[in-house]
């Protein structure tokens, strides 16, 4: 079953969490909790076939065969666009669940119903990246026919907003048989406005095909760069999919002015783009070393992200960073590695003395790990 489709995602990891601002169409009786794996029909989830399902790089489709409703989804780097066809009728939902998360805990959520083609809000909920927010702005391509909000486990018809632990929203329309109704998504770490502002910025006046389009230039550009001859078309097709992946984290994690969040403060900066997500006990060994050659441009911006957390946040570097928030898993300071390598490897635009700095103060002040204890400092200096 597919419960829905949520806007960031971990992908690899050894841990959970994010699937935040959940987006669900469907057809009927408007329901407002997911339902169970085992009884859909319960909740808003769809049953589903992989023989009806597409996905490649930059694009998602699939049937909902619960509603007769096709999905599709592509993306900017701040806006999700989804695009659905509906069947006819006269009860065609979309579902609006910013409380749905992967792992963590939700404080609470809101939703504010904007005229009548627009929703607004945010989750603030705690979890592997911290205690943060997810604020969105919602916009949709037609108007819509009614609207409802959801709150403390009760459906309320017609009214605007909500603010509570479980609080969601739904808008209804009428459809022709294969209308197609398309909702953009914007997000930001820092505010309602900043997310209209990326909204503004990356989705104004650009509908879905040409999202897509620009979604999977993008994804040719950089998988292009890998040239691979022999081998059998499953491994070929094996060693694109390994490009894919190694092209999928770090995330942008900065909104386009400048603001984005770090150690669960918000900050702007105008000298690097900021990025997050940094499994770098894993990724040190071989994927940044990689990058190193074949993406220097977001390396450089990969290492800046690094060290500001030391030269502009006044903390250290992270060892694993997730939205911006060291949760301290894993022991060393791998972060030192892919910038030296960087800078090894004459990558331009990092500054050797800011790195220098910022790793000095990484190797000679022990970090604690929630899962392994110390940081393992004193075992470094007393070992090698």
């Amino acid at each position: 079953t597919i419960m829905g489709f949520s806007h960031n995602h971990l992908s690899g990891t050894g841990w959970a969490d994010l699937g935040d601002i959940l987006v669900m169409p469907t057809v009927g009786q408007v329901k407002m909790v997911p339902g169970s794996e085992d009884k859909p029909e319960t909740g808003y989830r769809s049953t589903f076939t992989h023989d009806k399902e597409t996905a490649a790089p930059g694009y998602y489709s699939v049937m909902l065969d619960s509603y007769g409703v096709k999905a599709e989804l592509t993306a900017s780097p701040r806006v999700g666009f989804h695009k659905y066809t509906f069947p006819k009728t006269d009860e065609a939902n979309i579902i609006i669940d910013p409380t749905n998360k992967i792992f963590g805990n939700i404080y609470h959520t809101l939703v504010s119903v904007e005229g009548n083609n627009k929703i607004k809000g945010y989750c603030y909920s705690n979890g592997w990246g911290g205690k943060r927010f997810a604020y969105f702005v919602m916009e949709f391509s037609k108007p819509f026919k009614s609207y409802g909000v959801y709150a403390e486990g009760k459906i309320k018809n017609n009214e605007k907003i909500a603010l509570a632990k479980d609080a969601k929203a739904f808008v209804r329309f009428a459809t022709e048989d294969q209308e197609s109704i398309e909702v953009k998504v914007s997000l930001s770490p820092v505010s309602t406005e900043n997310a209209q502002e990326n909204f503004d910025t990356e989705a104004k006046n650009v509908d879905f095909a040409k999202a897509k389009e620009t979604a999977q230039k993008t994804w040719r550009d950089l998988i292009g760069r890998f040239q691979v001859t022999g081998g059998t078309d499953s491994q070929r097709k094996i060693f694109y999919t390994g490009v894919y992946h190694t092209f999928i984290a770090p995330n942008l994690y900065m909104d386009v002015n400048g603001d984005y969040v770090a150690a669960e403060e918000n900050m702007n900066t105008k000298w690097f783009t900021n990025y997050s997500t940094y499994s770098y006990w894993d990724g040190f060994r071989a994927t940044h070393p990689l990058l190193t050659i074949m993406d220097q441009k977001h390396t450089k911006e990969f290492a800046n992200s690094l060290i500001s957390r030391y030269t502009d946040r006044k903390d250290h570097m992270p060892i694993w960073e997730l939205c911006g928030y060291d949760n301290f898993c894993m022991l060393g300071y791998h972060s030192a590695s892919v910038i030296w390598d960087a800078i090894s490897k004459g990558v331009p635009g990092i500054d050797g003395e800011k790195a220098f700095a910022a790793m000095k103060d990484a190797s000679l002040t022990d970090k604690m790990s929630s899962s392994d204890g110390g940081g393992g400092l004193n075992d470094y200096i007393k070992l090698g």
